[in-house]
């Protein structure tokens, strides 16, 4: 009858933890050109392959500091646009393929398209009309904006997640210890009766 309970709650937490959904994963990365500098962190829903699309991306803090000033970019006062198949995630990394054809991720101060601060990467070049592949920024607002950019070609790997491990993965490897703590308690404990019963 043991071993019956025992497989029976495997088995239902086996299918809890395969049931279970993507969680969230940060992506954190630097990238400095022609003058400023782009710090990134990016949270995605947790979903990696090609395409990664606007809804993918739940969050965001990205600050950016050139020779005008510094401001940042956050879910709470701008916006992002993911167009095409060029931005990809893996489970440890956040790429953009800037050889391909289509894709675009701009993050925006306020509203895209008003000429607040951004940043951007590119691999048609409409972000600054520049029309060829790169990675820019800018600080400033307005249409006389000054805009930091580098061109790019190929797949660079715009931001990594850190190796400290969720708290989600240390509760779960605790409770893993704590359940095989208990059932090696039990196990001994059930031994003991039964010898000094015989």
């Amino acid at each position: 009858m043991r071993n019956v309970v025992l497989a029976a709650t495997a088995g239902l937490s086996m299918g809890i933890v395969l049931a279970s959904p993507a969680s969230a994963t940060t992506y954190l990365g630097t990238s400095s050109f022609d003058g400023a500098t782009v710090s990134l962190s990016i949270t995605t829903d947790g979903v990696t392959g090609t395409p990664l699309g606007t809804n993918d991306i739940t969050s965001w803090d990205i600050n950016i500091t050139d020779l005008a000033g510094s401001v940042d970019l956050t879910l709470s006062d701008s916006q992002v646009l993911v167009m095409g198949t060029d931005l990809t995630a893996t489970p440890t990394a956040l790429s953009f393929n800037f050889s391909g054809d289509t894709g675009l991720v701009l993050f925006q101060k306020t509203i895209i398209g008003d000429q607040g601060p951004f940043y951007c990467v590119d691999s048609l070049g409409s972000c600054w009309g520049a029309g060829s592949p790169a990675e820019g920024a800018s600080t400033e607002s307005g249409s006389t904006q000054t805009i930091e950019a580098l061109s790019q070609s190929g797949t660079l790997v715009l931001a990594t997640v850190s190796a400290t491990p969720l708290p989600s993965t240390w509760l779960m490897l605790l409770s893993g210890f704590v359940g095989l703590g208990f059932f090696a308690y039990r196990g001994t404990k059930t031994r003991s009766a039964a010898v000094a019963s015989a």
